[in-house]
């Protein structure tokens, strides 16, 4: 085999290293990333809109969620998935402060009058 085979097989073998371990970075997360305690603020305007639009909330299973949403009118505020279910009043925050003991993607949402997604949580395993 020549000189100039060989470095092309050398490049080549090295290419195919380089790109498994891209995809192995890519693929890698969970709960390695996330963090124990999420803390956010939301507040929704009078057409039932988050306020800098949808947000993404990540935390690691078993971790904390302590969450606070503040609404321009009168507005249920419900956490799928968890079945969490909070009145809002006008301009005053609803806490959710619980264990995100189930992992998954979860949509918060404002019920009543509006129907619009304001965040959704992410809890990694």
């Amino acid at each position: 085999m020549s000189r100039n085979a060989r470095i092309g097989v050398l490049v080549g073998a090295l290419v195919v290293i380089v790109g498994a371990l891209v995809i192995v970075l890519a693929t890698s997360g969970g709960s390695d990333n996330a963090p124990d305690k999420v803390t956010a603020s939301i507040s929704v305007d009078k057409t039932g809109r988050p306020n800098g639009g949808i947000k993404h909330l990540t935390v690691k299973k078993n971790g904390t969620v302590d969450l606070s949403v503040t609404t321009a009118i009168p507005d249920e505020v419900h956490l799928h998935g968890y079945d969490i279910e909070k009145e809002a009043k006008a301009g005053q925050p609803v806490r959710f402060n619980f264990k995100a003991s189930m992992d998954g993607v979860f949509e918060i949402e404002v019920h009543k009058p509006t129907a619009n997604q304001i965040a959704e949580l992410e809890v990694q395993p």
